[in-house]
């Protein structure tokens, strides 16, 4: 069994005001963090499976390339991403994931700075640990295991 791990609010304030801020039902805390992962992750990039799951195809090692965030509905419950697969698009859980290389947009001032070396990656880690918290009941603030 996990320890139990102390809420810190200065990681909390954030999510509370910015993410789920007026979310009245589990629902609408998902389209929160859908909305925020939306504007925060970048594609395209490489990533590798580290996970296996019963709902995805993917395999520990696989790579692949994410292209984009997946529809609402397929989020409403737990975060994926499409990937390329075949001759059209595969949803995967994010939580499944790990980037390999950085997205190639450089667009603007903003998608610099969310791209560069380990703030990218870390701000991906993040996304993912997010990711895995949705998977079950949405929580009006993120529990410890988010990373924040």
């Amino acid at each position: 069994m996990k320890a139990k791990q102390i809420l810190d609010p200065e990681r909390e304030k954030p999510i509370t005001m910015e993410i789920v801020v007026d979310a009245y039902d589990a629902r609408e805390r998902a389209m929160g963090w859908y909305y925020y992962l939306q504007d925060r992750l970048r594609f395209p990039f490489t990533a590798i499976c580290i996970d296996k799951r019963s709902i995805s195809p993917l395999h520990v090692k696989d790579e692949v390339e994410a292209i984009g965030l997946s529809g609402e509905e397929e989020c409403e419950h737990e975060m994926f991403v499409t990937i390329r697969w075949e001759k059209e698009g595969l949803a995967v859980p994010l939580s499944q994931l790990k980037p390999i290389t950085r997205p190639t947009s450089r667009r603007s001032k903003r998608l610099r700075i969310g791209t560069i070396g380990s703030r990218w990656t870390t701000s991906f880690n993040r996304c993912k640990h997010l990711a895995k918290i949705c998977s079950g009941p949405f929580h009006s603030v993120a529990p410890a295991e988010a990373g924040w």
